[in-house]
């Protein structure tokens, strides 16, 4: 599946350890609507939230940063993805995961996304 869209895949233990890690102890109602910034540096996808970041082995063709709210990422941690590699596809405005859509938006890595960008 080749495209021109920004994509990042990893293994499926990695993406959803990835989501695990930058939970917090205690899910406050406000945590959901914070936002979850996704990049690509060096092989690593790199998810941070509010200054707190995890890598993760990856590849993936990726210059920017899809950023979307934590909070539509935690069915994930109910229901795993079926395959053993997620990908991750921005496409006009939405980020795809598998066969989930999400509203997102994109910055280019020029720009920067909040406490991320230096990451």
């Amino acid at each position: 599946m080749e495209t021109s869209d920004p994509w990042i895949e990893l293994s499926r233990d990695d993406f959803l350890e990835a989501i695990k890690r930058l939970k917090p102890g205690r899910m406050l109602k406000s945590y959901h609507a914070k936002e979850l910034q996704i990049g690509l540096d060096n092989g690593e996808a790199i998810f941070c939230i509010e200054g707190a970041i995890t890598r993760r082995s990856a590849q993936g063709v990726w210059n920017g940063f899809a950023c979307i709210s934590y909070g539509m990422l935690l069915p994930y941690l109910k229901v795993k993805p079926e395959t053993e590699r997620v990908r991750l596809v921005f496409d006009q405005g939405r980020l795809k995961i598998g066969t989930a859509r999400f509203q997102a938006r994109w910055i280019g890595a020029s720009h920067g996304c909040g406490s991320c960008s230096h990451a």
